[in-house]
Parts: structure tokens; C-alpha cells; sequence
């Protein structure tokens, strides 16, 4: 407080009320109604200072106790939650191979898997979670074999892999397609 227009000559008391909440009043004048003694004396300067190593959160106490009642109320739902959850849709999709098709804009042709693969990136669908899943990702050349694309065969596979995150955790996708059908299997890989 850089405060200088004030009585050295009169005394404070630091005083506090039941919200736990700081004030100073004059030590020669009777507490007011509400308030108690905060156990320090001093001129005005002195009593801010003291109130401002002690009051270090401003809430009232009926605040800050309501806000730590509903945080472990909070607390206790998500471990709840989280119990009842199960598995995660990463645990789910990294254990056995799982229904998919690759998503192909505007239509399902080999041509637009061609385009597709040739940009670099691909959809998947994970097609039996709730609602679909649809993951997007950078082909990863090294662990995709596209080689059979430009064959002029017309039932055979193909796998597309790649790497994206996926609820905060870096998988690997990887997707045996079947290029008749654009279906076939697929699963997640931690990378």
C-alpha cells in the first residue's frame, strides 16, 4: 500500500467476520456488530500488511465451502462415471479387428479411393461404434501396401495406415480394405 495520507498517531486492530473476510477498525473504537478481533494491532499501514499475508483468498467462506462441497461432489460423479465407462473407444478399437469401410467423397468408386490414396489422406470408419466412427489421417507410405491400386484386377486388398490422435492419445489406424466392397477390417494400434 503505498498509502501516505493517513495518522500515524492512531492504532488499528485487523478484524474478521464470520466469512472469514479482513478489515481494519480503530482500536480506541468498540468492534462493530459482526466482527471479532483479528489478533493484531499496529498503525494502518502495519494492519494492511498483515492483511495482506493472511487474506489470501478472497472468497467468503460460504463460498469456498460450497465450491469444495460441489467439486467433490464432481469429484465422486466422474470416478463414477468413469467406473461405469468401461473401456475407452481407443481401448475398444485396439482389441481384434473391427468392422470398417473407407469414406469416399463423392462416391464409392475406385477412382475416388485412387484420388483419395493419391492426396495422401483417407477416412476410415469404424462402422459398429456408436453413431460411426470416422477417423482422418495422413498415409503413412512405409506401413500402407497400395502397390495392387492400379491394377486392373478388381477383387483384391489394399492396407492404408496411419498415424492421428484420437481422444488425446497418438494411434496408429491401420485398415485392410477391400477395394470391390471399400469394407473390410481395421484396428488401432498406441504408436
Amino acid at each position: 500500500m503505498n498509502d501516505t495520507n493517513y495518522d500515524e498517531s492512531i492504532a488499528y486492530r485487523v478484524v474478521k467476520n464470520h466469512e472469514e473476510q479482513y478489515s481494519i477498525w480503530p482500536l480506541a473504537r468498540a468492534l462493530p456488530l459482526g466482527w471479532f478481533d483479528g489478533l493484531f494491532e499496529g498503525n494502518k499501514q502495519a494492519c494492511l500488511a498483515h492483511i495482506e499475508t493472511v487474506w489470501t483468498d478472497m472468497r467468503p467462506l460460504s463460498l469456498r465451502k460450497q465450491m469444495e462441497l460441489s467439486s467433490d461432489r464432481a469429484v465422486v460423479q466422474e470416478e463414477s462415471a468413469l467406473v461405469d465407462a468401461g473401456p475407452t473407444l481407443v481401448q475398444r478399437l485396439s482389441t481384434d479387428l473391427h468392422d470398417v469401410r473407407v469414406v469416399l467423397r463423392p462416391e464409392n468408386s475406385k477412382l475416388a479411393l485412387k484420388e483419395s490414396v493419391e492426396r495422401g489422406f483417407v477416412q476410415i470408419e469404424f462402422i459398429n461404434t456408436k453413431g460411426g466412427t470416422t477417423l482422418g489421417f495422413s498415409l503413412d507410405d512405409s506401413a500402407s501396401d497400395i502397390k495392387k491400386l492400379d491394377s486392373n484386377e478388381d477383387d483384391y486388398e489394399i492396407v492404408l495406415s496411419g498415424v492421428l490422435t484420437l481422444n488425446f492419445q497418438k494411434v496408429r489406424c491401420i485398415a485392410n480394405i477391400n477395394v470391390k466392397t471399400f469394407a473390410g477390417k481395421g484396428k488401432l494400434e498406441l504408436a
